[in-house]
């Protein structure tokens, strides 16, 4: 499900923009969600209390000076992962938008093929972010963890223990909400734990042991498959 906010103080516009923005991604694959604010602080607001929540945002860049580009600048700092897309009527670009991290800037009129490169690019970006980072929300503050930095991963009932090698991290959420950005480099080889393949020194007793000799619990009915899997991921370094 992609997430997507629109500002614009010209209502009018705003909703052609969300029409094309609805027409463009009704032609894919992805789920998605729309929601648009009169004013560039309400939206600011919405992505500071809910910053793991927007993946995509077009804002205006209105007719007070500066003040969208410090709402910009706010929006990144919140959730530095969010593709951002500036528009604005002809007369009112400024370039200090190239201070601000974005991904576009859409001219006014809004032309539907160009907001089309918006949001492939913007999926594009996503896409790498997932590639090699992991999102996750630490007390209300939305970061990225290097993945190849992931030793493993511990669950205790509804909290995820991160451990990396330099810190730990702990997250609301369920295994089964990261898989998709750990995807083969990970096994799952106990209710309560999932290791990264990369770290894995070597295989004993039920116990998988880690580059720093850390045991990790294997499950009794998963000992044969995360020898089989761990042999399988090892033996690719030879067959390059």
């Amino acid at each position: 499900m992609i997430t997507m906010l629109i500002s614009d103080e010209n209502v009018i516009a705003m909703h052609y923009l969300k029409s094309i923005v609805e027409n463009q991604c009704s032609q894919g694959a992805d789920g998605f969600r729309i929601k648009c604010f009169e004013k560039p602080e309400k939206l600011l607001e919405h992505v500071k209390r809910y910053p793991d929540r927007a993946d995509i945002v077009f804002l205006d860049l209105g007719y007070h000076k500066g003040k969208e580009l410090e709402i910009a600048r706010e929006v990144h700092r919140a959730q530095h992962r969010v593709q951002l897309v500036f528009t604005s009527r002809k007369g009112f670009f400024r370039p200090e938008i190239y201070e601000v991290p974005h991904v576009y800037y859409l001219d006014k009129p809004i032309r539907p093929h160009l907001t089309a490169l918006a949001l492939e690019r913007a999926r594009n970006n996503m896409e790498e972010n997932k590639s090699g980072f992991l999102p996750v929300t630490v007390q209300k503050r939305r970061i990225l963890i290097r993945i190849k930095d992931i030793l493993y991963l511990e669950k205790n009932l509804r909290k995820i223990l991160i451990h990396t090698k330099r810190q730990q991290y702990e997250i609301y959420g369920r295994f089964s909400e990261l898989e998709s950005y750990l995807k083969e480099d990970f096994l799952q080889c106990h209710q309560s734990y999932m290791v990264n393949l990369n770290w894995i020194k070597r295989l004993e007793d039920h116990m998988i042991y880690l580059n720093d000799e850390q045991g990790i619990p294997v499950s009794q009915r998963k000992w044969a498959y995360v020898k089989q899997k761990t042999e399988n991921f090892l033996a690719k370094d030879w067959t390059v």
